[in-house]
């Protein structure tokens, strides 16, 4: 019992403390080593034989709803491949059943990626296909073509070419959803069932279609619910039914197999995509929220022997076979920046209203003020470009981040500042950062700061304050100060370039949301337009 996973039936993952001591602080509990979490490992498959082989003790699929995520680093493509298939093969009565994701060869360098569920429903079989396209979401609902043509760059109905996945040498996360419950509408049609298939976070298509002929189109159509149960798992193999023959072998890396019984929505895919690299999937961690969906979970961090651990409570685990082996899986430091191009400007006296998991004015507080020297009423950020209204203070543009310099051009321009004509300066500006877990870094050992620019040209400029806190709303009282910015020098102009701030955040890598606000506040009058722009969290 050398590592305790659980303690009174709940994973350690979900643990915070124990005793009121935070689980980061405890090397081991009556000798026992406390489970933390690493992913430095894979699984290496040669495109040859190699492949990881998981049989079910029972069936854990639901086959209404669930999801499947998977990492993969691709060696080479020079035949059609798959990276897992879930079936009911074994059982001789019925071969037919399935869900798989696959790299189809369509023709000579092109790929098609498909995610398949097949279902037999009293002697008929049903199919049904989702495929990434180039154009999404603009196309989300178009069937499947085998034609090489389709795989060009039309201006619509343009199918995803995984070519350049193979080429890369780089990690990349795919994640299919399925609910045969829900309707999808297409052309004005219902359709029974909805399917999804993302790449590296992103929604690549939604719908589904029969899988065509060669040279063919396939037709939308209904999503039958199958109910064959299915007992096997071939990661990095298609298998092909009672002959006993194998296919489709993946040359490439695999790493972080899961299954969950429900269908995630894209928040939290693009939560466990985490800017490309993997996550702890046992622990909720932003709008990850789904640890408990979780019926099938294969970390390949074992580095010895041939068996591979189901993390879940099912276990489930799986064998290493043909020569199938554990790599080392180097991922990039986790680093994410913030720069607003993708926002609405608001200018004068408004408040910025994030779609980039920001939250902004009174949404980011607890309580109606943010009162470090008196109870100041709470305003939100604006959202700037090429300057802001008020004369003689602010920047003439958003920041270059290789020098500080300013860019007055289009989408790469806009900032956050605060706006303090009519009195505002009055109001304490609040300004909150999306989640950070350090469960997101490659190695929580690492270093990691936040940094950002700031730009405080002007006679009446306010202080600026950064806080912590483990709610997602907070207040001076609740909320820990990092850095207090009370006076600024070396800005004589509106183009004086912006200043890198960096404050660590060593003191917490503990695997707990935190949440990061940006106050400002004491501004004297309208010369007081405060600005921040590329805001990181960079592990180094």
């Amino acid at each position: 019992m050398g590592i305790i996973s659980k303690i009174d039936d709940v994973a350690i993952a979900n643990v915070a403390k124990v005793d009121d001591r935070t689980k980061a602080t405890i090397a081991n509990i009556s000798g026992q080593t406390v489970e933390s979490y690493t992913d430095v490992y894979g699984v290496e498959l040669d495109g040859t034989n190699d492949y990881v082989d998981i049989t079910l003790s029972s069936d854990v699929i639901n086959k209404t709803r669930g999801t499947i995520s998977l990492w993969f680093k691709m060696d080479a493509a020079s035949k059609s491949t798959t990276l897992f298939t879930i079936h009911d093969y074994p059982n001789t009565s019925n071969t037919n059943d399935f869900i798989l994701v696959d790299f189809y060869l369509v023709t000579t360098n092109v790929w098609a990626i498909r995610w398949y569920y097949r279902s037999t429903v009293s002697g008929t079989s049903h199919s049904n296909v989702c495929n990434a396209k180039a154009q999404s979401p603009a196309d989300h609902g178009v069937p499947f073509k085998r034609i090489g043509s389709a795989y060009g760059t039309a201006s619509s109905d343009t199918e995803f070419n995984m070519l350049s996945y193979v080429s890369d040498d780089a990690w990349h996360h795919i994640a299919g959803t399925w609910d045969t419950s829900e309707t999808t509408t297409i052309g004005g049609t219902d359709y029974d069932g909805k399917m999804k298939l993302y790449l590296d976070g992103v929604l690549k298509q939604e719908g589904q279609s029969t899988s065509p002929s060669h040279n063919g189109t396939g037709t939308l159509n209904d999503m039958v619910t199958m109910t064959a149960s299915l007992s096997r798992i071939y990661v990095g193999i298609r298998n092909q039914g009672t002959s006993g023959t194998y296919a489709d072998f993946i040359d490439g890396t695999i790493n972080d197999f899961a299954i969950w019984d429900t269908d995630l929505d894209a928040d939290a895919i693009t939560a466990i995509y985490n800017s490309g690299r993997p996550m702890n999937l046992l622990a909720d961690s932003g709008d990850y929220d789904n640890s408990s969906n979780l019926v099938g979970y294969w970390k390949f961090e074992e580095n010895s022997g041939t068996t591979v651990y189901d993390s879940s409570s099912n276990s489930n685990n799986g064998v290493l076979t043909s020569g199938a082996a554990f790599v080392a899986a180097a991922y990039p430091l986790y680093s994410v920046t913030h720069q607003f191009e993708g926002e609405t400007a608001v200018e004068n006296t408004g408040n910025w209203s994030p779609t980039n998991s920001w939250v902004n004015g009174t949404s980011a507080t607890d309580g109606t003020y943010w009162g470090r020297t008196s109870n100041k009423t709470v305003k939100g950020w604006n959202l700037g470009q090429d300057g802001t209204p008020s004369g003689s203070t602010g920047p003439t543009g958003g920041v270059n981040i290789s020098n500080g310099s300013h860019y007055t051009t289009t989408n790469l321009d806009k900032y956050m500042y605060t706006e303090v004509t009519s009195s505002r300066h009055l109001y304490a500006f609040v300004a909150r950062m999306p989640v950070f877990n350090s469960n997101s870094m490659v190695d929580a050992t690492n270093d990691v700061n936040l940094k950002f620019w700031v730009h405080a040209y002007g006679s009446q400029i306010g202080d600026l304050y950064v806080y912590i806190h483990t709610a997602a709303t907070a207040n001076h009282s609740n909320a820990t100060e990092l850095a207090a910015y009370e006076s600024f020098s070396g800005y004589t102009s509106n183009s004086s370039v912006w200043q890198e701030k960096t404050i660590s955040l060593n003191s917490y890598r503990n695997a707990t949301d935190y949440y990061i606000y940006f106050v400002s506040q004491n501004g004297t009058g309208f010369r007081g337009d405060l600005a921040v722009d590329a805001v990181q969290i960079i592990e180094s």
